[in-house]
């Protein structure tokens, strides 16, 4: 920059500042709304779905898991009621038991569904944002 040396060069100097610190204080509040954006509860727990879903393997484990656990519950809650006897509750384990293996066997074909689940709920996510 060079020096100024009468009082209109001096103006234009502080006008061309102003101008400049009007434009990145503009800048700077669009930052921050941006950021404040994406702080929102809804917009983490949505990129957090996204980055969970983009590792297929995580969402394989995850939905054979829960399926698998979902079995054994709905298996227990069937089978032993509050009143049942001894021979009824050996029995349901025995089932629980047998069921938990029969999954555990079948861990693929259920973390492909698991899989396909998810990626369908993705879309649905993303068509909403």
């Amino acid at each position: 920059m060079k020096a100024i040396s009468n009082s209109d060069e001096l103006k234009k100097a502080i006008r061309l500042k102003e101008i400049e610190q009007s434009d990145d204080g503009r800048i700077l509040k669009e930052q921050f709304y941006l950021e404040a954006e994406t702080l929102k509860p809804g917009h983490i727990i949505i990129s957090t779905f996204k980055k969970v879903i983009e590792k297929p393997n995580l969402v394989y484990f995850i939905s054979s898991t829960a399926i698998g656990l979902a079995t054994g519950y709905l298996t227990k809650k069937i089978v032993i009621t509050a009143s049942a006897t001894i021979l009824k509750k050996v029995l349901g384990g025995i089932l629980i038991l047998g069921i938990s293996a029969l999954v555990s066997k079948r861990s693929g074909v259920i973390g492909s569904a698991g899989s396909i689940i998810m990626h369908i709920l993705n879309k649905k996510l993303i068509r909403e944002i």
